[in-house]
């Protein structure tokens, strides 16, 4: 959504919903206890983390930013992951960059988390198309079945993609989500 709400609006929203994920059959908080482990029974595996480091993020309607609240609520979701349910990570700002393919090991993934910087520009699509091509190489590796790969994308981002212009591009954000629809790869959101 590109409509940004007021400084206060913005900040008690996630305030009180602790960077709220909505999985497409249910609605959990992130910031509950337990929660992670919940999402992650409901997510399957492998679960592809997606976060927007564009310029925007560093907007501080959210304190102390919405990057470094999309970091915060990155690390807890991260560490409140099942063991065993493997975890990568994927910045995208004017390109999309795979900065840890799945792994089992959370703790690389939270320090990770920690080093992203912002650069211009939303390429969300790319961002989406990434974790695709992840979740695509893990599961040929691992010899996956007949039926779409156990996986899940949460995408954190503040709004409008601007990379391409047209999100119904081929390489857009609505094109890369249909795209994920078409191979059974739910995608939960999270918006700062």
């Amino acid at each position: 959504d590109d409509a940004l709400e007021p400084d206060g609006a913005a900040q008690q929203r996630l305030d009180e919903r602790q960077a709220q994920v909505r999985p497409c059959d249910g609605e959990h908080q992130a910031g509950q206890s337990g929660a992670s482990a919940d999402i992650a029974a409901l997510l399957g595996w492998p679960v592809v983390l997606v976060i927007d480091v564009s310029e925007s993020m560093i907007a501080t309607d959210v304190k102390p930013s919405r990057i470094e609240a999309a970091k915060s609520a990155g690390k807890t979701f991260v560490k409140g992951l099942t063991n065993g349910i493997s975890v990568g990570l994927v910045q995208f700002s004017s390109s999309a960059t795979m900065l840890v393919a799945p792994t089992s090991d959370h703790d690389v993934v939270a320090r990770t988390i920690d080093t992203l910087e912002p650069s211009p520009r939303t390429a969300t699509g790319e961002g989406i198309f990434t974790a695709l091509q992840a979740i695509a190489t893990l599961d040929a590796v691992m010899g996956g079945g007949d039926g779409p790969p156990p996986a899940h994308i949460v995408l954190m981002s503040d709004g409008k993609e601007t990379v391409p212009s047209n999100p119904d591009n081929p390489e857009g954000a609505y094109t890369a989500a249909r795209t994920a629809k078409d191979q059974g790869v739910p995608i939960s959101t999270v918006s700062f």
